[in-house]
């Protein structure tokens, strides 16, 4: 059976979830779907779509799904049968990505106890006493190093089917827009610079907001 939550809220949370894994922004992820489906989705209406402030309509559904390589039901949260492959593999490589770092963290500050055990016994001269230690550390070091690289290799290996996007572009700044604006307002993020302005067009008549669009008026 699926989780309990009722089906927006359930999409919603899986797909900022598999936006989030493939490492795309809302503005990529609108770019992506476009291209591909020509639906005119704005970054704003995911942006709302994910925030639960618009439903999504059913050709979006399942351009959505086909574009993450799964069906509609896991998207909509009923994914017991365990059979989307794609979508487990994302998930496995996901936490890859999240063991990799934890490990790396383990890894520094075992460094500094090995190091710091060897000042110490050369400090008392009794090496000799720690040196086997010391060895079996460096052994277990040394795999720890073979384990981080290999969760980092693991974490690479599951792009998004069919689609070539620059890993540092797809991990880059999500700019956090104001959630209302008058047309004509300009805007400008204060973490990485980029101004936005507010435009009055949607690509849902029947939902009146404006649009950020990033400002490359001269």
């Amino acid at each position: 059976m699926g989780r309990r939550g009722t089906i927006g809220d359930l999409f919603r949370l899986e797909l900022k979830g598999a936006r989030i894994r493939h490492g795309l922004t809302q503005a990529q992820l609108s770019d992506v779907i476009n291209e591909r489906y020509d639906l005119g989705i704005h970054p704003t209406t995911i942006a709302k779509i994910e925030s639960g402030g618009r439903d999504v309509r059913v050709d979006e559904l399942f351009a959505f799904a086909e574009l993450f390589g799964v069906s509609t039901d896991v998207l909509l949260g009923r994914n017991g049968t365990g059979t989307d492959v794609m979508w487990a593999a994302s998930k496995l490589t996901t936490n890859a990505r999240k063991v990799s770092v934890d490990l790396a963290a383990i890894r520094e500050r075992f460094d500094e106890d090995i190091i710091d055990l060897e000042h110490t016994a050369n400090r008392e001269h009794k090496y000799e006493q720690v040196s086997y230690l010391l060895k079996m550390a460096g052994s277990a070091c040394a795999l720890l190093n073979a384990a981080v690289d290999r969760m980092a290799s693991l974490a690479g290996e599951f792009p998004l089917p069919g689609l070539n996007l620059d890993r540092d572009r797809a991990a880059a700044h999500q700019c956090a827009m104001p959630n209302s604006g008058l047309p004509g307002d300009e805007w400008t993020c204060s973490d990485c610079g980029q101004r936005w302005w507010a435009d009055t067009e949607d690509s849902d008549p029947d939902y009146a907001f404006i649009e950020w669009r990033e400002d490359d008026r001269t």
